[in-house]
């Protein structure tokens, strides 16, 4: 009987279970926004979650990223969005292995074109410091020193915050890189930083990531 009473307790505690129909964001500032719910304004903060069950992941003065019943959605400045409309559709892509036994693919960092390998070995997101000055990252102003261990040993690296990575249809804001202080490694890594915020599945010579 406890067990019972407390299965229906927290169902009705779940913020899942709250019927909401709309959602607008009505401000947007550094870290938190405007967002009103059903007619209802509040002020939110990154990763607090509304008593509706509405979450902001994230606020700047462009955009706020929320999720909703396990969807995320990115909102601009007096966007909303409607419980009415449909399930997106998830968004895939699908990386044949190359010759090499490796596997790469065309994408962007902040809107530049760049390749990637994937490596799911790599802690984060890892480009050398001449692909970094060509991207215009200014890794030495905003970046924080650190150091990484590869293949040549320990480097210097800086340690950045990256606006936008893109694969194809995926993309992810604010996503964790190094810049290493030479030449590796000669062609961006795709590492978990990127990876571990999607889903990745490897069957046979394919691998798919989706979001």
């Amino acid at each position: 009987m406890n067990r019972f009473f407390s299965v229906v307790a927290a169902l009705l505690l779940s913020p899942s279970i709250f019927a909401v129909e709309n959602i607008a964001v009505r401000g947007l500032f550094s870290g938190k926004a405007l967002i009103e719910i059903d007619g209802k304004s509040r002020i939110m903060r990154e990763e607090e979650r509304s008593a509706e069950g509405v979450l902001l992941i994230h606020a700047d003065s462009k955009h706020a990223e929320i999720e909703f019943n396990g969807q995320r959605q990115r909102l601009e400045l007096g966007s909303s969005i409607s419980s009415q409309f449909s399930k997106a559709k998830k968004r895939e892509v699908v990386i044949p292995r190359s010759a090499d036994g490796m596997y790469r693919a065309s994408g962007t960092i902040n809107g530049r074109g760049v390749e990637f390998m994937v490596d799911t070995g790599a802690t984060v997101l890892a480009l050398n410091k001449h692909l970094a000055n060509s991207l215009g990252i200014d890794y030495q102003r905003i970046g924080r020193k650190g150091y990484s261990e590869t293949a040549s040993g320990v480097v210097p690296v800086h340690i950045v915050k990256l606006d936008k990575v893109e694969v194809g249809s995926i993309s992810l804001t604010h996503v964790e890189a190094v810049i290493i202080d030479g030449s590796y490694p000669s062609i961006p890594l795709l590492g978990l930083s990127f990876l571990r915020r999607i889903e990745l599945v490897q069957t046979g010579n394919i691998l798919k990531l989706s979001q």
